[in-house]
């Protein structure tokens, strides 16, 4: 992206460009900056910590099946891959706790407000 920024002006190619196109295109870097960061330091450590949570859980769900059944895997994970796409399809949890949305809350704005209006333009 910083190549591109850097280029905007030299290369013959988007001189061409509408100085609209070339506006959106120095805006890029400034924009994409901040959100790798919020992903690299915040929302991949809190999947990370939810994915543990869950892998927690379900070890110690392994370790109290007192019937003998299996409830999961020897690596810990729930069922198999088609198992797990179908429990993301159709299970639903409505709620409109704060509890349940504050660490979700800032990478869902960011997506469908200021993403939606960049991929629109």
């Amino acid at each position: 992206a910083l190549a591109v920024y850097a280029g905007l002006g030299s290369d013959p190619m988007t001189r061409s460009l509408p100085e609209q196109t070339r506006q959106f295109l120095r805006m890029v870097p400034a924009l994409t900056t901040p959100a790798l960061a919020y992903m690299v330091f915040a929302y991949c450590p809190l999947c990370y910590r939810a994915w543990m949570e869950e892998f927690k859980l379900v070890q110690g769900m392994k370790k109290k099946s007192d019937e003998g059944v299996d409830i999961a895997d020897r690596h810990g994970r729930r069922g198999s891959l088609r198992d797990q796409a179908w429990e993301a399809l159709t299970m639903r949890v409505p709620t409109q706790k704060w509890e349940d949305w504050q660490s979700e809350w800032m990478w869902q704005t960011l997506y469908f407000s200021i993403g939606t209006w960049c991929c629109l333009w």
